[in-house]
């Protein structure tokens, strides 16, 4: 399936899970679990938003390209001096 502006936007608010992720660590650390373990955990996160990240934005980037994002016009750099 194609991107489009919705799928980008649901991506992108799926990067928010990490904050869940990682407050259900916090909430866990209180049954005293042992360091390999939270690092575990932790570099289960870090692969987890790095994918998330990276198929967000490979649907950008696809979406620039098809136009469907514009980037805005660029400024004359004579208006910084008026």
């Amino acid at each position: 399936m194609g991107a489009d502006r919705f799928k980008f936007e649901e991506q992108l608010l799926q990067l928010s899970v990490v904050e869940d992720d990682i407050g259900t660590l916090i909430d866990s650390l209180e049954n005293e679990l042992d360091t390999d373990t939270i690092a575990n955990v932790l570099i289960g996160i870090q692969s987890l938003f790095s994918l998330r990240f990276s198929r967000m934005f490979c649907t950008f980037e696809e979406l620039v390209r098809n136009g469907e994002i514009k980037s805005p016009p660029a400024k004359a750099d004579t208006e910084d001096f008026e």
